[in-house]
């Protein structure tokens, strides 16, 4: 199903095509397509066929609880730009959080893998601006 793969390392002037920061390379794959994808694929001896998994990288992520009222009316500011990250959420659940201080556009991505291994994505916004 590849059609060729190659890699770009730091330095390499074609790096900066790609508009990516912080990043010590590239590993590009070009998939087939079109009739290139119905044919069979024979698997030699030095092959290992497999199917990925979803990926979760296991992160402790602070988010705020408010509990009384003196931790709702502290003066210091909650200037968070990430607000939640959970990567337990289930199709079927409810999530909630505290937004920051600032009033803002929030944007809103919820991303996953479903038990079948499709990647699924959705993303919508939070205007909290006052009118």
């Amino acid at each position: 199903m590849i059609e060729s793969a190659g890699a770009i390392m730091a330095g390499d002037p074609q790096l900066k095509a790609y508009h990516l920061q912080g990043v010590s390379g590239l590993l590009l794959v070009h998939m087939k397509s079109g009739e290139a994808l119905a044919q069979p694929i024979a698997p030699l001896p030095s092959m290992l066929m497999f199917a990925p998994f979803g990926f979760k990288q296991e992160t402790e992520f602070y988010s705020p609880k408010y509990e009384t009222a003196q931790q709702k009316n502290d003066p210091v500011p909650d200037l968070r730009t990430t607000l939640y990250w959970n990567p337990e959420i289930h199709a079927s659940g409810t999530v909630s959080f505290y937004t920051g201080d600032r009033p803002a556009v929030y944007d809103v991505i919820l991303e996953g893998v479903t038990k079948n291994n499709h990647v699924c994505r959705y993303i919508t916004t939070i205007d909290l601006r006052p009118e």
